[in-house]
């Protein structure tokens, strides 16, 4: 059965349609190297995009380093201001968040969120938790507190989840108190980072207690802010790196990308929150309360985001973001089937586009331009409309295809090219072989064919054929076949000699063409096929002495030349085809041999050729002819050499 030239081509195209759409719809437990590799790249692609501007409406209060050390000087002093006492270490005492509270009420907060658990009785005694929850009670409405789901073990290992949540959430006086969880779960390796709703509409909430929204859900419904729906299937979209605090001496007019953070000694200190450059930020805002110091507390150490290390607090507010604005990431398709049929298809039809048509260019092109498109693509509805599709599959996928496509098309044209060598070198001097082949396109072309302006020279034995007869009935094969591979061989010579391009032993008949591959200008060629013509004739009086006096029959031959126009091209068929030539001119140089026994002249050429041979020889008419299929032409040949 004949496979068809394009076999090859459609099984590649096939196969990488296959290839990629079970690749993207492997899922990441299974594919976890390659869902790795497609995270880091659209983490490359956030790092192209750089930082962009977050919600104003989100501000961070942050107890950090500076805090901290802001506490221990007071403690050094003499007198302790009320509200820096404990300040200077972890865990603060309660009472403390309350005084941080009061301040970002004042100033016009619509909630404030305390990102800490406040689970089981203070450390700092009974009288810390009463005065916190004195704190409380007048601003409940405006306050969402964090809880946090834990799995603990029994002695026989085995688990169970279980909530953490402020014992202050069960004292009278706070009965309008929201309760948000805390939990962050950093994604696994391949995985994204997922939005903290995404866990708390997930897991399972123990028995006897109310189902809990993420901190971020719990604060903007505290707010009254409207959500964007199906957050849990969203994905965080990162704002920029981790911010620094605005100090004192600051600006809140241009605060450029990310979120507002302040320094919580800058709000808990009522004179400096009076001169505080960003206090009428917080009116009307989102507050997040919370820990974040060098060496511990809520940093996030080992997750790095495409910022850098990023904290618990700003992922945070990385989630309130993507909840109030709408901006989190979806990925698109979702489910692993939909993402595999619509890899597959963007696949199979790049190809079938690069496959319309045959040449490399155009297949390579459309391959890598699609590619990079596809990257283009991605970026584009990562940063406008917030859509995750899959970026790397289908570029892999294509640049595969374009590197099988350039591979199978180098090694066809490694073939063609030794053959072509190897061809050319039985029909021009093997000399100038390499300087045809140095431009491979220039050959190409003329294989596909070209018309040319050539002279054209037909040599044939006369009597050959009777002679062949004669010689076979005398058992002188070994004799005949080596006179006549005597003969050829040596015109072959002469034809390189004269930079003529041999184009096919007929029998004992020579086929040459002067003007092929390249022309040197029709006179030249003319002049080159009439000098071939006579040191044939020359050559065959030396053969025809030696012959002679080794009692071998001598040969005669004709010679026919004719000039004009051919179509040149690959002939005779893929497997046994060459470079060849075609044509009128070709016909009547074969007519023209032929005359030559009738007209007894070993040498004949058409009206053409004489005029382009010039003055250089000498040239006599031997009037109107009539050729065999043709018709009547005035017929030239040589007197002697001018």
């Amino acid at each position: 059965m004949r496979i068809p030239r394009n076999a090859p081509v459609l099984l590649v195209a096939g196969v990488l349609t296959l290839a990629a759409a079970l690749l993207a719809s492997c899922s990441a437990s299974l594919c976890r190297p390659w869902w790795a590799l497609e995270r880091n790249l659209e983490g490359q692609l956030v790092r192209i995009r750089g930082p962009r501007l977050a919600s104003p409406e989100i501000v961070q209060v942050v107890i950090d380093d500076a805090t901290l050390a802001e506490g221990l000087w007071f403690e050094q002093q003499e007198q302790i201001p009320f509200w820096a006492v404990g300040m200077g270490s972890l865990p603060w005492p309660r009472a403390r968040y309350g005084d941080l509270l009061e301040p970002l009420i004042a100033a016009g907060a619509d909630v404030v969120v305390l990102n800490v658990v406040f689970a089981g009785e203070s450390v700092f005694g009974p009288a810390d938790d009463k005065a916190f929850i004195a704190a409380l009670e007048p601003h409940q409405q405006h306050l969402v507190l964090a809880a946090e789901m834990v799995e603990a073990e029994d002695q026989l290992g085995a688990g169970a989840i279980s909530l953490l949540r402020p014992d202050a959430v069960d004292a009278a006086e706070l009965d309008k108190l929201s309760l948000g969880l805390s939990n962050l779960f950093p994604p696994e390796h391949g995985a994204r980072f997922l939005q903290p709703e995404f866990y708390a509409t997930t897991l399972e909430q123990p028995l006897g207690h109310e189902a809990l929204h993420s901190l971020p859900v719990a604060a903007l419904e505290q707010a009254g802010r409207s959500l964007e729906l199906d957050l849990d299937g969203q994905t965080l979209n990162f704002y920029g790196p981790e911010p620094e605090p605005i100090g004192m001496d600051g600006s809140c007019s241009t605060l450029g990308h990310g979120f507002l953070r302040m320094s919580a000694k800058n709000v808990i200190n009522p004179r400096q929150w009076a001169v505080h450059p960003c206090r009428e930020r917080v009116d009307g805002a989102v507050v997040l309360v919370g820990v974040v110091v060098s060496g511990g507390g809520s940093a996030l150490s080992d997750l790095p985001s495409p910022f850098g290390d990023l904290s618990g607090m700003e992922l945070l507010a990385t989630s309130t973001g993507n909840a109030l604005t709408g901006d989190g990431l979806r990925a698109w398709p979702q489910s692993l089937p939909q993402r595999g049929a619509f890899v597959g298809l963007v696949v199979l039809l790049t190809l079938l586009l690069a496959f319309y048509r045959t040449d490399l260019g155009w297949r390579l092109g459309v391959l890598f331009a699609c590619a990079g498109l596809w990257f283009v693509l991605g970026y584009g509805l990562m940063q406008h409309r917030h859509v995750w599709i899959p970026v790397l599959t289908p570029p892999v996928a294509l640049v595969v295809g374009a590197l099988l496509y350039g591979g199978e098309a180098y090694r066809r044209m490694s073939i063609k090219r030794r053959l072509t060598r190897r061809w050319l070198e039985r029909c021009v001097d093997p000399s100038v072989v390499g300087p045809m082949l140095s431009d491979p396109s220039d050959m190409e072309a003329l294989f596909d064919g070209q018309l040319k302006s050539v002279s054209v020279l037909f040599a044939d034995l006369q009597g050959f054929t009777a002679l062949t007869r004669q010689r076979s009935e005398q058992g002188r094969v070994r004799v005949h076949l080596e006179q006549l591979n005597h003969y050829l061989d040596e015109m072959r010579s002469v034809v390189w000699d004269h930079h003529g391009f041999l184009d096919k032993f007929i029998g004992d008949a020579v086929m040459a063409v002067f003007g092929l591959p390249d022309g040197r200008g029709e006179s030249t060629e003319a002049q080159s096929a009439i000098c071939c013509a006579m040191a044939m004739r020359e050559r065959l009086v030396h053969m025809n002495r030696l012959w002679q006096s080794e009692g071998v029959e001598p040969l005669v031959n004709g010679i026919g030349i004719a000039s004009g126009i051919v179509l040149a091209g690959g002939i005779g068929g893929r497997k046994l085809g060459g470079l060849s030539v075609i044509g009128d001119t070709v016909n009547l140089a074969s007519r023209l041999e032929g005359l030559t026994r009738s007209l007894d002249q070993s040498i004949l050429f058409d009206q053409r050729t004489s005029e382009l041979a010039g003055e250089g020889f000498a040239i006599r008419s031997l009037g109107m002819q009539e050729l065999k299929g043709i018709g009547r032409l005035e017929v030239y040949s040589l007197s002697e050499r001018g």
